[in-house]
């Protein structure tokens, strides 16, 4: 009913007054008036609130509209500082600091996707320990594979590996997790896992729609520059191959000095402070054989516990079959439990059998690249194909070089590397030292128990010059050499005569307590010895070698058993020792 309706029935109402009573017109006049009330208020409330919400909704399209205004300036801002780099992994590092600006507060990594693998490319906040034993979780992966954007939180992270894994101060920062794909329309390539998103108050749903616009527009350039940085590697790979060929190429007068020169290679490219190539053996005792260490200087004991350990490494990674990069948890399972903190091992087969093992190791936690790792690979297989032939060849020339019955150093070998000693002495000035040694009385060994018996008695004091020279302490490689008959020589490089004395006297009274047991008969034995030294006693070969036998005579002529030197006073006969 309208207004001119309620008009007129109130004229009606009225023109029957007398009829109905005064009093009751009134009465409904006034309710009329009071329903009047209400229904002009009800009418004019309803206009209000569709003001007032046609208001709040302007209002929230305005906060709305400011809001994606200042998105899109935080978006533009962050891609103009990521656009700005030209290399991929600053894209990458900066990337990761927009996710966590204060590195204190939380962490961010990148993972690259290859082959069906994780691996971590770069990363913000977190210690390189955790960073060389971090994994994915794998269901996480197939989430954000098939999802997208995810967020993991409360127990599902909580109780993960992957937190597990984080040390106390890591594990403060964390409270969710953000994972978010590197991907374009064909394949996956990485992942970007985040303890936090930005802009930095933002709702979740605005924070994760602008990080993923992020992505997906630096996807196509930073997968560009991924691939062109692969290819510089790649590059950089060959060429590093080419120079390790290239040492297997060149002469060396031993073969064991190519694989010397290709091990101190190796380890500085891969960035290891120690390398070793060993060979597995027949031998339960010794099941374990060094063919060559290069590495950096240790104190001598020291190092003895660090080959310690290169063996355990090969025995685990045989036992085990795992070779491939080592942790430090890999490395306890290893029973290495001090100096190292990484290692690297590269089976080395000949057919099906693990015949050796390439073993890289290093003090710190620092992770092997995949560079590191394929150049180590590529090692192990080449140094497999050539260790035989290699090791042929050496075992042809060590043979020629060696007196058949003693297996010391023969006289030609003596001869070469005297000459060559002396010349780096020198050259350097470091001083050289010779010692003769000669048994005494062996004529009578051989006319009494036999020239059998004579023969012993060299072979075993050549075991014992063997024995005694593994304790001299040089940089330098001492040689012992059968110089003819009866007599022996040590070329002692970087020792003086004073050094050179001391081993001698070492030997005799070694000699001295020496047991030769023959054909059920004892034979004891005594050694006298003359000592020269460059540049003290002689400047020449010759002259070094004649001081060393006028010592030699002069230790004979004072009674035998006996240590002289060159240019000294005649002294009494040293003591004997039986």
């Amino acid at each position: 009913m309208g207004i001119s309706g309620l008009t007129n029935w109130l004229w009606q109402i009225a023109a029957h007054a007398e009829k109905f009573g005064l009093l009751i017109v009134l009465i409904l006049a006034g309710a009329l008036q009071y329903a009047l009330y209400h229904y002009y208020r009800a009418h004019f409330k309803l206009k209000e609130d569709k003001f007032l919400e046609e208001l709040s909704h302007m209002r929230d399209k305005l906060r709305r509209l400011r809001q994606e205004k200042s998105l899109a300036f935080v978006e533009n801002s962050a891609m103009a500082d990521i656009f700005a780099e030209h290399d991929s992994n600053r894209t990458i590092d900066v990337l990761l600091k927009k996710l966590v600006p204060h590195s204190d507060a939380g962490f961010a990594i990148f993972f690259s996707y290859e082959n069906k693998h994780l691996n971590i490319y770069t990363q913000r906040g977190l210690s390189k320990h955790t960073i060389s034993i971090l994994t994915l979780e794998e269901t996480w992966l197939s989430r954000v594979m098939q999802d997208g954007i995810c967020r993991i939180s409360d127990s599902e992270l909580f109780n993960s590996r992957f937190v597990t894994l984080l040390n106390g101060t890591e594990r403060n920062k964390i409270s969710e997790l953000h994972l978010l794909p590197v991907a374009d329309d064909k394949e996956m390539y990485g992942v970007v896992v985040s303890t936090h998103l930005f802009p930095v108050g933002t709702e979740l749903e605005l924070q994760q729609e602008m990080v993923g616009r992020l992505l997906k527009r630096i996807t196509p350039s930073l997968r560009h520059r991924m691939n062109s940085l692969d290819q510089q590697q790649l590059l950089k790979l060959t060429q590093e191959k080419l120079a390790l060929r290239a040492i297997a190429d060149e002469f060396h007068d031993l073969p064991t000095k190519m694989l010397e020169e290709f091990l101190r290679q190796l380890s500085v490219l891969v960035e290891a402070d120690r390398g070793a190539l060993l060979l597995f053996t027949n031998n339960l005792d010794n099941p374990v054989k060094v063919v060559n260490r290069y590495g950096i200087k240790m104190q001598a004991g020291v190092e003895s516990i660090w080959q310690e350990h290169e063996i355990r490494i090969a025995k685990w990674a045989k036992s085990t079959g795992i070779t491939g990069s080592m942790n430090i948890g890999d490395l306890r399972e290893a029973e290495v439990n001090s100096l190292m903190s990484r290692a690297l091992t590269v089976p080395l087969y000949q057919g099906e059998s693990m015949m050796g093992i390439l073993c890289m190791t290093r003090k710190d936690d620092g992770v092997y690249s995949r560079a590191h790792i394929s150049l180590a690979e590529w090692s192990g297989d080449f140094l497999a194909e050539t260790l035989t032939r290699v090791l042929d060849r050496a075992a042809v020339e060590r043979k020629a070089s060696l007196d058949g019955l003693t297996e010391l150093a023969n006289r030609r070998t003596f001869d070469e590397r005297i000459l060559r000693e002396l010349g780096q002495s020198q050259r350097t000035g470091r001083p050289c030292s010779l010692c003769l040694l000669d048994l005494d009385h062996f004529k009578h060994v051989n006319d009494h128990y036999g020239h059998q018996a004579g023969d012993e008695v060299l072979r075993q004091f050549a075991r014992l010059l063997e024995a005694e020279i593994k304790n001299v302490r040089s940089s330098d490689y001492p040689l012992v050499a059968r110089y003819g008959g009866e007599e022996m020589a040590l070329i002692l490089p970087g020792i003086g005569v004073e050094g050179a004395v001391r081993i001698a006297e070492s030997i005799r009274a070694a000699a001295c307590e020496m047991v030769i047991l023959h054909g059920g008969q004892r034979i004891d034995i005594s050694v006298s010895s003359g000592v020269s030294c460059y540049p003290q006693h002689a400047s020449t070969v010759e002259g070094l070698i004649e001081a060393a036998d006028e010592a030699l005579y002069q230790a004979k002529r004072d009674g035998r058993n006996a240590v002289r030197h060159a240019g000294a006073n005649k002294q009494e006969p040293a003591r004997i020792g039986h």
